[in-house]
This record gives structure tokens, sequence and C-alpha cells, in this order.
């Protein structure tokens, strides 16, 4: 049977047809038992598939691309699968190197210098013979059984800096096995989640969590490009849901200056305000004082304080364990030693609010009780609190109370702060000061509208609030996915020490200019990477107010009222409708690919401050010679404290550079890097 049989064509196939397509067609010829049926018969069944064909032939068009994103999909859920796979089969087969080389340092003949080619070759056959022994002994089978628990400082004492096996496989599942495994697999199977009412109310949100305003009976997960982006790009149909919580963390002191103002705005913050005349006139009166332009002063004063902060953590003087073997390695806590200190440098210089934040106390002119005067928020556990209220605890049960707690003292911080600020210029101190609260008071001294000192003290509170803990957590995550992937961290590294050696060279113009921008972008460009990796916000989440349909054409889908949308800019990241090749680390994408900070109207304000402040504070860590984990727990990230959202430790081990941590000499030689996983 041949394709021109099918056709009813007289003249036989031609000898150059292909083989697999003979065989097809006597399949088909076999299948609808042509040679028994007639002419009559043949017509009738011929024609329709013949019709069916060429109806079918115009959506090749739409239908192999469709295949394609299918296939890319399918292959993206099978590389996470294969990762997770290789993780364990590296933790269970791992050996501990510190045995070998204790044996090494034991051979006969080491103290007259390097063996000779014998004696190496020697050594090997031995390692060869023993490995299996030396595997056995990096399981630890007595920390195996019975894992000690309470002495850190003892377990980076022995030789052997491994953790216990157990510890490790514990580690490589919860890096793999994370919300993001599951959304690869809804992407390509399940793309819109009604999650089920049993599931979603006992353990995502409550029907009553944003009550009485927005009221929820179903929930809807949207893991594709396409959804997320067309969701958080109709304000119209999709509300945002923060409003009556910014309003209990931002209750008014002062009654409303202007009474035509809507009273349902009072106390609300721009990302908590629907698409009204209230949320421009505040986004524009603040984008007078958050600039677009400030981003290479906020990046150069972050690289300030994170040299000082770098070189402060490296003196050998704070005497911090060490490996043993490894006296020029410095041990260093991230999130304390780097990040804290200039994510505070930043907000004192740039924003112009002092902290950590000191609450005055009650005014003495209030009968109500407030807060104790006096008290410091050291660790920012109040900025903590309150953004784990707003943005992250949905129910909101567990996050009310301390809340209700911690938004009296940092309402009565700010009130102090903007006074006093207001008393210094007109007393003549610093008028001219250029940080952001300045920049406002001056406004409010020209009669700039929703410029008052209760609008501003809402407004600062939002962005006090969501600049410290999402900038900590995203710091060290860059970090953690850095020394995950040895590639990805060598270009940034080479970034780093690249930016460092145009300026070392003191060269001048147009091309040292050129070549200073091309590193930084190189730099932001791994960084924006490694965020797509583990991004600090997976989720936005909206709310219908009225019925509405997302998609068009096959793809449409009928939302009711009172959903809640959960739309995941984590899942559209790796979505290869929005960037080829989803599964490999790749620093060409196109800024359009990321969504780390939202998409549409009330995206991230300060996006364009983190893409500066985050590749500026990691250079002069970067620019050190060797960048590793601390054995144990203490190299993996950790998050503690009250509420347990903000990353408090996660601790490196660090080879300073010869000449500190802002520069590289031209002749220090290669670096060595180092990936040993722990």
């Amino acid at each position: 049977m041949h394709l021109s049989d099918l056709l009813f064509i007289a003249p036989p196939s031609s000898p150059l047809s292909p083989p697999w397509l003979d065989a097809l067609l006597d399949w088909l010829h076999r299948l609808l038992g042509w040679d028994q049926r007639s002419w009559g018969q043949r017509l009738l069944i011929g024609a329709p598939l013949t019709a069916l064909g060429l109806l079918l032939l115009p959506r090749l068009a739409d239908l192999l691309p469709a295949l394609g994103l299918l296939l890319a999909r399918l292959l993206e859920s099978a590389s996470r699968v294969a990762r997770l796979m290789l993780a364990l089969l590296r933790e269970l087969f791992w050996v501990d190197p510190a045995r070998r080389a204790a044996r090494h340092a034991r051979w006969p003949g080491q103290d007259e210098g390097e063996p000779a080619l014998g004696g190496q070759l020697l050594m090997a056959v031995v390692d060869l013979l023993l490995l299996p022994f030396d595997w056995l002994a990096s399981l630890g089978p007595q920390r195996l059984l019975r894992p000690d628990p309470g002495c850190e400082e003892k377990q980076q004492r022995r030789r052997s800096e491994a953790a216990p096996l157990l510890p490790r496989l514990r580690w490589a599942l919860g890096r793999h096995l994370r919300i993001d495994l599951l959304l690869s697999f809804l992407r390509l199977l399940q793309p819109r989640w009604w999650l089920p009412g049993f599931f979603w109310r006992s353990k995502v949100v409550r029907p009553d969590s944003y009550a009485p305003e927005f009221p929820i009976r179903r929930v809807l997960w949207l893991t594709h490009a396409d959804d997320v982006r067309e969701v958080l790009s109709r304000p119209e149909n999709f509300e945002v849901v923060y409003g009556p919580r910014m309003r209990l963390v931002t209750q008014p002191i002062e009654p409303l200056v202007d009474p035509s103002e809507d009273p349902s705005e009072n106390g609300n913050f721009l990302l908590g305000m629907q698409d009204t005349p209230r949320y421009w006139r505040d986004i524009s009166t603040m984008r007078l004082a958050f600039r677009r332009e400030d981003a290479g002063r906020c990046g150069a004063l972050a690289e300030r304080a994170a040299i000082t902060a770098v070189d402060q953590a490296l003196q050998p003087s704070l005497n911090r364990p060490v490996p043993e073997g490894s006296p020029r390695l410095r041990r260093i806590d991230l999130p304390v030693d780097l990040v804290m200190p200039v994510a505070e440098a930043l907000v004192n210089d740039y924003f112009g609010i002092p902290v950590p934040l000191v609450c005055p106390g009650p005014d003495n002119g209030r009968d109500a009780p407030g807060p104790a005067s006096g008290e410091v928020d050291h660790r920012h556990l109040w900025l903590e609190g309150l953004f784990n209220y707003i943005f992250y605890d949905l129910p909101g049960e567990r996050s009310l109370e301390p809340c209700r707690r911690d938004a009296p003292r940092v309402r009565a911080a700010l009130q102090a702060i903007i006074r006093r600020r207001r008393d210094q210029i007109k007393a003549g101190v610093a008028p001219e000061a250029d940080d952001v609260l300045s920049r406002c008071l001056r406004l409010q001294t020209a009669g700039t509208p929703g410029m008052d000192d209760e609008t501003l003290r809402v407004n600062l509170t939002g962005f006090l609030v969501g600049a410290m803990t999402p900038l900590i957590n995203a710091t060290c995550q860059v970090v953690d996915v850095l020394l995950e992937n040895p590639r990805l961290l060598a270009r940034a590294q080479a970034a780093a020490r690249g930016q460092a050696a145009v300026r070392d060279r003191g060269a001048a113009g147009k091309g040292a200019a050129t070549d200073e921008k091309e590193h930084q972008g190189q730099l932001l460009a791994c960084v924006m990477e490694a965020l797509r990796l583990w991004p600090g916000d997976p989720v936005i989440y909206r709310w219908t107010g009225a019925d509405t349909v997302i998609g068009a054409g096959s793809r449409r889908c009928a939302i009711p009222r009172q959903t809640l949308v959960m739309a995941w800019n984590a899942s559209a990241m790796f979505d290869p409708a929005l960037l080829s090749a989803p599964w490999q680390l790749r620093t060409d994408r196109p800024p359009g690919a990321y969504m780390h900070w939202g998409h549409g109207q009330h995206s991230c304000a300060g996006a364009y401050i983190n893409m500066a402040v985050i590749p500026a504070m990691l250079a002069p860590l970067l620019r050190q010679h060797r960048l590793q984990r601390a054995p144990g727990a203490a190299g993996q990230p950790r998050k503690d404290g009250p509420d347990g959202i903000t990353i408090r430790h996660f601790e490196l081990l660090v080879r300073p550079a010869d000449n500190g941590s802002g520069s590289l000499n031209a002749d220090s030689g290669s670096p060595d890097f180092s990936y040993e996983q722990n």
C-alpha cells in the first residue's frame, strides 16, 4: 500500500518513498480493510479522511509550537527530578577528602618532599583499594545512629568536617523537594488548579482572613506565564487584598487633613490600594522622593558599606573557629556581618530614617497607654512581624498578636523621626540633605498634596517594612544558589573582579566607564538568574470582586467572584513560553524574563534600587580568593526568630584577598575556587 493508492492515483509510488511511510500506509491499509472494500466504500471513507487532512493542514503552524512547548515543559520537569536524584546520589556516595589527606600525610617519605612517580602511582592504587572503606567511614555510623545535636564547635574541630549522612540527605531533599517541583508538574499537567475546599481552608487561607472586604470562597493557582501576567496586568478585575491589614498596621494617629479624602483609604499603603485616584496621587508624589536616578547612588553606598563590613568580618582578631589545617580561612556570618550592616546603612543614609528604630513611648497629651519608652528594635523584629502579617501569613492568626504589639512601636518611632527631622530643617540643621525623608518634608513645605504627616508616615512605613526582610532574604538566597552552581559563581566572581580591576587601573574616559558598566551588567545578570532559582516572593495573590475570565479561545477560563487567585511568578519564570531553556543557567536573558518584583501596576516600587544594591553588596565578598560553605548545619541558610521568615544565619568560609576586599592586585594570580559541599 502506497500513498498514491490512498489518494486514488493509478501510477505506482515512487521508489524513493521512505520505508517508514510505506509501513504506515500498509498499516492503514490493513486497518481499513481496503482490499475487501468496493470503490464506492473507498470513496465514502477516503473522501472524509482527505477533507480532514486538508482542514488540519493549516493548523500545523499552531499544533507544532504547542507540541514543542509541551515537550519543553516535560523536559523542565524531568530536569528537576534528575537534579534531585543526582543530589541524593552525590550525598550517598560522598567520600570525606580529609581521610585521604590524613593517609597521605602519614605516607613514608613525605618529609623529603614530593614522592617520586612510582610512589605517586602506588599511592593512587592504595587510595583506589581503600575507596570502599573510606566511603563506609565517611557515612559516620556512630553519628548516623547517634547524632550529636549540641556540640557544633566540637564538630567543627574534628579533622573530618563532614556532617552526618542523615542531615546531608535532609538538606539535599529540602533543596529540591520544594514547592518548585510541585509547580513544575502543575505547569505540565494542571496549569490552572482549583484547590479543594478542605485543603485550602486548612492549609492555605481561611474564608474570613481578609473579611469583610474580601471574603474568600475559592482558591485558584495559576502557573503559566501568560496567566500570571494577565492577572497582574488587570487591577480592575483582580484586586489587591493587603488594604485591611495595612490599615491595621498604620492606624491613624491624627485625623485626616483633607475631609474630602476617601476614609476607606485612610492608613492604606500603595500596595494595598486599588486603581484609584488616591493611588496615582501617592505613587506620583513618592516617585519625587524615591527617584529612578538614585539607583547608582544606592549601589555606591551599598558597596562602600559592604567593603567596610567584609574587612571587619575577616579580621583574624575575631577568633572565630576555622577548619583545622586551613589557617588562612575566615568565617563570616552573611546576614549578620554583611547584609544587615549594608541594609542599615541604606536605610540610614538614603531613606533618612535612623535604624534600629527607637520607640519614644506614648505622647504626653494622650491618655491611652502606649509602648514603653526607649524600646529599641535591634534585630528589626518589629518590621519582620509587620511584614509577616501583611504579606506572608495568609490565615493571619499566628501573626496577628505580634502585629498588634509591634505596630504601635513602629508608628510612634516614625512619627517621632518625622517631627524631629522637620524641627531640624526649621532650625537650619542640614537643610539641603538629599535623603528621602528630607525631600518629602521639603515637598510638604511646598504644599504638595499627599505629603501631610499622616500620609507620609503611612507611606514610609510601607517602604521601610518592605526594605529589610526582603533584602536580607534575597541576598542570602543569591549566595546560596551561587554556591550550588559553581559555573554561575565563577561568572559572578569574574565580573566582580573585572569591575575592581578597571577601577584599580585608574583609567578614565568613555572606554573605562563602558568596561565597568559591562562588568556591572554581568554581575547583575548572575544575581537575577540566581534569584530566578530561588525568588524572594514566589507568589502574588489577587481577589476577584466580580465574575471574570482569563485567557482566550480554547484557553479561556471563567473565574467566579470572591476567588483568591494565587499567581505564581516563581513558576512563570520557569515557563518555556516566557523564556527559552528555563532548566539552564544563562546570563543572557532579557530583563522581561524575570518577575522577581511582580508585574504590572503594583510591581515593587524599589525594584531598580534592589537591582543596584544586591550586586554592589555582594561584589566585595565575591572578590575574595575562596568562597565556600561552613561545615555542617552552619553552612545552610537558617531562619529563626519569633516569625521565622528572615534568614538570620548563613556562615561561609572565605580566604581573604591579598590586599583587602575592595580590589585585587594585578599579580595576585588565579583564585583557587573551592566548591566543597558539606
